[in-house]
């Protein structure tokens, strides 16, 4: 019966898959973020639902304005943006909006309606109503505190649209084609105020930059720039607020989508990669090494072992260390003599008829070792190293005489 549970090769086959699943498992979450589908359906720079704005980085393209899709502070470029668009949505907390990075001119887009994904089009939405404007507001309340949003009912058209005293140097009055349930901010700086239903754009100063809200996210959303003038009024609108020639940023961090690496990604990654490289290669070093040096575990033996192999290798032992190792060449070769006058039944001769018979058969079998040379040899052996040389020719010899018996 084998007691073995499993056999080495096995062992090693398993602890093998384990490694590689293992690792694979960490790059797994390492990349996690990398490897998201960047298909969405909300009120971001990858949407093209109605409330997405994928339009609106399009339509930069198109108008010759750089854009950036900003999906972290780690994995950003080194460029200054001439403005950053920010469109969180409902779901948003409002601490993050507060706890943003305001280091350029900075738009936030506000969001407006509640939706419903289409189950035969996931990245396509319905409108379902609107959302609750104190709800809104609560975004930006770290941002511009006392900020206030209002709703006029119905649909207006051809709405007029007049600056205020935060405009900045450039901008020009914006007619709005058709707007939904028209909304309102207050408690800001206006930048813009549409004619009988208040301020659409406002402005507040936070970390030293100015931080303009849109009320009225039909103005630069999917759904709005599908009208040629509505597309107009916002790439106006964008091309005032921004400060010099860098791109446009677009936030998705507050939406979900950012991609900053955490430590675990980092040592995939250069300078780290080569140091991870290393330790890998040494691991599978360190586990060939175990394997060939330490094998398959023995067994536990006796205290006190029994048997004429232990009493040939205590005696031999004993030989070694007293230093007569040397001097059992000669009775050695004497033994293997006796050995083939036994197997040949020549023990019954005189000494000088075996010496005769022993050189006729090393004659007879082409031998070139000889009896009276292995003696003489063996009788001036001093060593272990002699002993084991002399009996190596001994049995040679031996078998020789013998044909292999």
């Amino acid at each position: 019966m084998n007691d073995s549970f499993m056999s080495g090769r096995l062992a090693g086959f398993l602890v093998l898959v384990s490694a590689v699943s293992l690792l694979g498992l960490l790059l797994l979450f390492a990349y996690a973020p990398y490897l998201r589908s960047d298909d969405s359906n909300d009120t971001d720079v990858a949407s093209r639902s109605a409330v997405g704005f994928a339009g609106l980085r399009e339509l930069l393209s198109l108008s010759g304005i750089p854009s950036e899709i900003d999906r972290g502070p780690l994995v950003r470029g080194n460029s200054r943006p001439s403005l950053v668009i920010l469109t969180p949505a409902d779901t948003t907390s409002a601490a993050d909006v507060t706890a943003y990075e305001y280091s350029a001119p900075t738009l936030i887009v506000l969001p407006k309606w509640t939706t419903a994904t289409l189950l035969e089009k996931p990245q396509w939405v319905s409108k379902s109503g609107m959302l609750n404007n104190p709800q809104v507001a609560r975004l930006v309340a770290g941002v511009a505190r006392g900020a206030t949003l209002a709703n006029k009912t119905g649909s207006a058209r051809n709405v007029e649209t007049m600056l205020g005293p935060a405009a900045p140097p450039g901008l020009a009055p914006i007619v709005l084609k058709h707007i939904e349930e028209l909304r309102s901010i207050g408690g800001t700086r206006t930048v813009l105020t549409a004619r009988d239903n208040g301020p659409i754009l406002g402005m507040v100063r936070h970390q030293g930059q100015p931080i303009y809200i849109l009320s009225e996210p039909d103005l630069m959303n999917n759904q709005g720039l599908a009208d040629a003038d509505t597309a107009r009024a916002a790439l106006a609108v964008i091309a005032q607020l921004r400060r010099g020639e860098g791109p446009v940023r677009f936030d998705v961090t507050l939406n979900g989508l950012g991609r900053d690496p955490g430590l675990l990604h980092a040592v995939f990654e250069p300078p780290l990669l080569g140091a991870t490289v290393c330790a890998l290669l040494a691991a599978l070093l360190i586990g060939l090494h175990a394997a060939s040096r330490f094998g398959s575990p023995q067994r536990a033996g006796r205290v006190f072992a029994r048997g004429k192999t232990v009493l040939a290798v205590n005696t031999a032992e004993l030989l070694r260390i007293m230093g007569r190792e040397g001097a059992m060449a000669v009775r050695y070769v004497h033994a293997a003599r006796e050995l083939v006058l036994m197997r040949l039944g020549a023990r019954r001769h005189a000494a000088p008829e075996q010496d005769e018979l022993l050189a006729i058969l090393e004659r007879q079998n082409g031998l070139d070792i000889r009896y009276g040379a292995l003696a003489a040899e063996a009788g001036e052996a001093q060593s272990g190293a002699a002993l084991l040389r002399i009996a190596q020719r001994a049995y040679f010899w031996r078998r020789g005489i013998t044909r292999g018996y």
